[in-house]
């Protein structure tokens, strides 16, 4: 069955990277009705996103929603890197220092745009926000995008 409702009235907007959505299952993220980002990568060994990113996409009820999936890219692009974190490499986590297809500080600064836009679109009404998630604004080399309501 599925997992006791997560909900909280004080939750107006969601974002996942790189999250496990197949945990809740289709009837589970249809009941996700407050916009959602879905942002992931396509070569996404951890969190695969067949059963990560595009269920939410899918299924949320959502009227505003958007998927950027980073091409090639791997789970760990979302994480600091070894730099910011030299802690990682002590705990084995190498993996998370660096990405074989995407340099950090631009894939960093997508998210960073991604995430910005949508959270001045959805939760401060912000049209010029909005207009940067339309499909026409965003065209950015190694990232795919689909978008409804924006």
């Amino acid at each position: 069955g599925l997992w006791p409702s997560w909900g909280d009235p004080r939750v107006a907007a969601v974002i996942t990277m790189a999250g496990d959505s197949y945990l809740f299952d289709q009837a589970g993220l249809a009941a996700l009705t407050v916009p959602v980002l879905a942002m992931g990568g396509t070569a996404d060994t951890g969190t695969p996103t067949e059963w990560g990113i595009l269920p939410t996409f899918e299924y949320a009820s959502s009227p505003q929603k958007a998927l950027v999936q980073f091409e090639n890219a791997e789970h760990g692009i979302f994480g600091l890197g070894c730099p910011a974190a030299p802690w990682l490499v002590d705990i084995g986590f190498t993996w998370m220092c660096a990405d074989a297809i995407w340099d950090k500080d631009r894939v960093h600064d997508l998210i960073n745009y991604f995430t910005t836009a949508f959270l001045l679109a959805t939760l401060n009404d912000d049209a010029e926000a909005a207009a940067a998630l339309a499909p026409d604004a965003v065209q950015f080399p190694g990232v795919s995008y689909e978008v409804q309501g924006f």
